[in-house]
């Protein structure tokens, strides 16, 4: 096995592998400083993954991600499985579940603002708390479509979607937000961590802004949604 260190959300994470698929995809986010932690697989762990269609390389960068995202809440920070866009200095998620159509969203973002919006992560964004406020960090984990440039913003707002006919956006509370959030996060086995998760989940849904929006995947849903997070549309 060989090791290497890579620095995501403000962490230096050692992470051992058998195969290079993990380190290609993490390039960006190598770095030579000592891990805080160090993730690794077992062969017992791959060969499940296997099972399930994947390949000996793939099921092993499945494996060490999920890992990872079990040892972050040490560090008050959660993988979300979430979209992340960045304007005026300030991050906005979108979260639901695979194929609804979240990537599909901030694509028209991206279509309708340019350069004028970033998109931080495409899938798989850390929040981390600091000093009583979360940020978002990118992270090598993008989703197929490899949107992402990385970096780090406060979180302004969590907006969950939903597909429909019309494009519609209501605010949420902590308390309707809870169930659709934890669809969207990864739970330890380890009973402290999964303690931790969710006490950091808590935390996160009542110092964010929540909406839902159910929306059709066109230009009129991003402006609805981008004018309701961000106040106004970038110009």
């Amino acid at each position: 096995m060989r090791q290497r260190t890579i620095k995501v959300a403000g962490l230096r994470i050692g992470i051992r592998t058998r195969r290079t698929l993990t380190i290609e995809l993490c390039a960006d986010y190598l770095c030579d400083e000592p891990p805080d932690f160090v993730v690794s697989a077992t062969e017992a762990e791959i060969a499940r993954e296997e099972k399930n269609g994947f390949c000996y390389a793939y099921a092993e960068q499945v494996c060490l991600h999920r890992a990872i995202a079990a040892r972050v809440p040490d560090y008050d920070a959660l993988v979300v499985h979430a979209a992340v866009i960045e304007h005026a200095g300030h991050a906005y998620a979108f979260a639901a579940p695979s194929g609804t159509g979240k990537t599909t969203h901030v694509q028209q973002y991206l279509a309708r603002f340019g350069d004028k919006i970033r998109v931080i992560c495409g899938d798989k964004p850390i929040f981390r708390l600091e000093n009583g406020a979360f940020f978002a960090y990118g992270t090598p984990w993008n989703g197929q479509e490899k949107l992402g440039t990385g970096g780090r913003a406060p979180l302004a707002a969590i907006c969950f979607l939903a597909r429909g006919t019309e494009n519609r956006i209501r605010p949420l509370t902590p308390q309707e937000a809870l169930p659709r959030m934890l669809h969207q996060l990864y739970f330890p086995v380890d009973p402290d961590r999964r303690m931790k998760t969710l006490a950091l989940a808590d935390a996160l849904l009542r110092g964010t802004r929540l909406y839902a929006l159910q929306c059709r995947p066109d230009a009129a849903a991003a402006e609805l949604s981008c004018r309701t997070l961000c106040g106004s549309l970038p110009e």
